[in-house]
C-alpha cells in the first residue's frame, strides 16, 4: 500500500474547499465593529480563561487617547477567510471567501486588545503586511472576530494556545470576552487600505 503523504491533491481541491466552506458556514458572515473599543478592558482573562469581565465602566475613547496610545482608525478594504488548521497555513493556502469592500465605515484601527500598549497599528505598512504575504503566525495580522472585535493575531494566539486551552477549537475574544469568537482553524483577515494598496 503506498503512501498518500506525497500525493498531489490539487484535482479535488474546488471540492475540499467546498466542504471546508460548508463546515463553517456559520463563520462567513462575520463584519467588523464600525465602534471603537471601551477605554477599560472588558474582560480579564486568567490562564486563558475569563475570569471576569465588564467590571469596568464603558468610557469612550477620545482624541487624547488616540494621540497618548498612538490609536488610529482603518478603512478594512478587504476581508478573507483563510483555513487556518490548528493555526497555520496550508503550503498551498486554502482560501474559502474574499469579499472587497468598495466603502466602507471607519473601524478602529489598532488592536481593540492591546491597544493602550501602541503595538499595533493596522495601517502601517511598515509592520502590518498583507496577510496571505506572510505567516499565520505573524503577530501584527489584524483578526476578524464573530464579534466583530478587530484583534491583533498576538493577542488571539496567546489565547487559543494557552496551555489550558490547546484543546479548544474556539476560544473567547480576549478583548470583549464572547465565547466561540475566535476559531483555531479559520483566520478571518482584514487588510486595511493602506495595506491593500501598498
Amino acid at each position: 500500500m503506498g503512501s498518500t503523504m506525497n500525493q498531489d491533491y490539487s484535482p479535488y481541491r474546488m471540492k475540499i474547499t467546498s466542504l471546508v466552506v460548508d463546515m463553517y458556514h456559520d463563520w462567513i458572515i462575520a463584519t467588523s465593529s464600525k465602534y471603537p473599543p471601551n477605554l477599560h478592558s472588558r474582560v480579564q482573562s486568567k490562564k486563558g480563561r475569563i475570569e471576569h469581565r465588564d467590571v469596568a465602566p464603558m468610557v469612550g475613547i477620545t482624541q487624547d487617547d488616540y494621540i497618548q496610545f498612538r490609536a488610529c482608525d482603518a478603512k478594512y478594504l478587504t476581508i478573507i477567510w483563510e483555513f487556518t488548521p490548528g493555526g497555520n497555513e496550508l503550503k498551498e493556502r486554502m482560501i474559502l471567501r474574499l469579499s472587497e469592500r468598495r466603502d466602507p465605515a471607519w473601524s478602529f484601527g489598532s488592536c481593540h486588545c492591546c491597544w493602550k500598549e501602541g503595538k499595533r497599528n493596522f495601517t502601517d505598512t511598515r509592520m502590518t503586511k498583507h496577510p496571505l504575504l506572510v505567516t499565520a503566525q505573524d503577530k501584527n495580522l489584524p483578526i476578524l472576530g464573530r464579534c466583530g472585535c478587530v484583534v491583533c493575531n498576538d493577542c488571539v494566539r496567546k489565547i487559543e494556545f494557552h496551555p489550558n486551552n490547546v484543546d479548544e477549537m474556539n476560544v473567547h475574544c480576549p478583548y470583549c470576552g464572547n465565547k466561540d469568537s475566535f476559531l483555531k482553524h479559520l483566520r478571518i483577515w482584514l487588510v486595511s487600505a493602506e495595506v491593500a494598496l501598498a
